[in-house]
């Protein structure tokens, strides 16, 4: 989803978009807090990759890609299940920090 922030914006997706007529929300407020669980798995991943890399250093490209992949497949199953448990619960936060309504 593009939240309209010009950073996450650009002329060729939403051209794209138009094209294959893919719905989008036009009134996503810009740079309202990203509720997207992804972004917490990117954040471990860096984590995990810097603890990693620490121990053994980064050789090459190819070998940053076998790191990133082992370090991806290492997280445990829990970890996605406690991501996608936290989600009534932040969106529940966002929406009375940011004047919505959500019933759960």
């Amino acid at each position: 989803m593009q939240d309209l922030s010009s950073v996450h914006t650009s002329k060729q997706t939403k051209l794209w978009l138009q094209e294959h007529n893919v719905n989008v929300m036009h009134d996503w407020p810009p740079k309202g807090p990203d509720m997207n669980p992804v972004e917490n798995v990117w954040a471990e991943l860096v984590r995990r990759l810097e603890i990693h890399w620490r121990q053994t250093g980064v050789r090459n490209r190819d070998q940053l890609w076998e790191d990133v992949l082992q370090v991806f497949h290492e997280l445990p199953k829990e970890y996605f299940e406690n991501l996608i448990r936290s989600m009534p619960r932040r969106v529940r936060t966002v929406s009375s920090k940011h004047g919505g309504w959500v019933k759960y």
